[in-house]
This record gives C-alpha cells, sequence and structure tokens, in this order.
C-alpha cells in the first residue's frame, strides 16, 4: 500500500478507536486529516527536512506526529514513548495493522525511557505535549551532542521561547530555525512552527529528574 492508502488506513484507525477513548479532539474526518495528519508532515515538505537516524517521539497519545513521519521516512527508527497503557496498546495495534517495521512503542514514562536510553537518538519530537521548558527537559537526556529536539508549537511559540530561556541555557541547547507553515480549513487559516534547537554539550547527570518533577517544578 502507498503511503497516502496508508495514511488513510491509519486515519480510520483513529476514528474508530476515538469512539472509545479520547485519542484527539476533531469534529470531521476533513478536521482530522488536515490539522492533525497532514499538519504532522507539513514543515518536512514545504522545507524539504529529512529525518534519520533515531527518532524518539514524547508522549506519542495516537500517534501524532510520529506514524505519518515513520512512513514518510522508512529508512529513520522511531521509538514512540507513551506512559498510558490503553493508548500504548492502541499504538501497537496501529504499528501491526499498517506493517510498520521501523517503529518500536514503549509504555513507558519519558524519564524512566531516558534513563535506560541515555543520548542514543539523533531526534526528538512531541507535538501538543508541554510547554517549550517542558518538552526541552525531557528531550536533553535522550539526544546526542549535536542531535536535534523538533517541537509542533503555534503562534505563541516566541513567548515560550522566551519563557524557556533558563532551560535553554542549563541543558545546553541553542535555537535552531522556526519553520512556519500554514494551512486552511472552510476559510480558517491555521498558522504553526516546527520549531528547533540543537544540542550542544552532554547532558548533566542530573536530568532526567524524578518523574514528575519538570511538569510540577519547570526549569
Amino acid at each position: 500500500m502507498e503511503k497516502n492508502g496508508t495514511l488513510e488506513r491509519y486515519r480510520d484507525l483513529l476514528v474508530e478507536k476515538n469512539q472509545t477513548m479520547n485519542l484527539i479532539r476533531f469534529k470531521t474526518k476533513e478536521e482530522l486529516w488536515k490539522r492533525h495528519i497532514m499538519d504532522s508532515l507539513l514543515p518536512f515538505e514545504y522545507y524539504n527536512y529529512n529525518l534519520s537516524g533515531r527518532i524518539a517521539d514524547i508522549g506519542s497519545g495516537g500517534g501524532l506526529p510520529a506514524i505519518p513521519l515513520a512512513l514518510s521516512f522508512p529508512d529513520a527508527r522511531f521509538d514512540l514513548i507513551e506512559s498510558i497503557s490503553k493508548k500504548a496498546d492502541f499504538l501497537k495495534e496501529v504499528v501491526e495493522k499498517l506493517g510498520l517495521t521501523n517503529v518500536c512503542v514503549s509504555n513507558s514514562r519519558v524519564e524512566d525511557f531516558a534513563m535506560k536510553n541515555r543520548e542514543l537518538f539523533d531526534f526528538v519530537t512531541a507535538r501538543a505535549l508541554a510547554p517549550l521548558k517542558i518538552c526541552l527537559e525531557y528531550a536533553a537526556p535522550l539526544l546526542k551532542v549535536g542531535a536535534k529536539a523538533l517541537f509542533y508549537k503555534g503562534p505563541a511559540v516566541f513567548d515560550e521561547y522566551h519563557d524557556a530561556s533558563r532551560a535553554i541555557k542549563m541543558l545546553s541547547f541553542v535555537k535552531g530555525d522556526f519553520l512556519n507553515y500554514s494551512y486552511e480549513i472552510d476559510t480558517e487559516i491555521y498558522i504553526s512552527y516546527l520549531s528547533e534547537f540543537i544540542k550542544r554539550e552532554k547532558t548533566s547527570k542530573k536530568f532526567p529528574r524524578n518523574i514528575g518533577k519538570a511538569k510540577k517544578r519547570p526549569l
């Protein structure tokens, strides 16, 4: 099955499961397709941005952006990190039904996963997860030196960036590109950014902190 056909199958699996589990919020199949599935791919298509090596997706939920990305970059290896068992089970079902041989699902808290997989990844992705400073703390111990964190954000990304200045310095990140892209649904224009951060030094052994600390006491 070619990529678009497989993406449509994935959309149908989301629609079916969303009837019994709160995976993602949408009103119509068109909204699910454009605002969530295609939104996961647009910045990479617009900017000819390539993913390779090992990618960790934090808080994968219903599989966005990781499942569309795994279909688009079949030579990359994706680790989907999801702490809620029912959501992780759904992701495993998707992987099996779509025949995704480059995807592994881990039912784990990101802090625990990072302790066992320290500085192994070339990219970390996250979408609709948390403010930047929290996302960066989750990502830092997973990334190799020189690797990149990629976070999907809306127009508030610039305020979040300002608020994350202390975390960026403590975690040895530097700002990369903020890739702007947009799309239209029912005459409404949605503006989004793929925010890029590059890790410059090895992460202190202080990170990851204990489970929940990043949210309760952000940097």
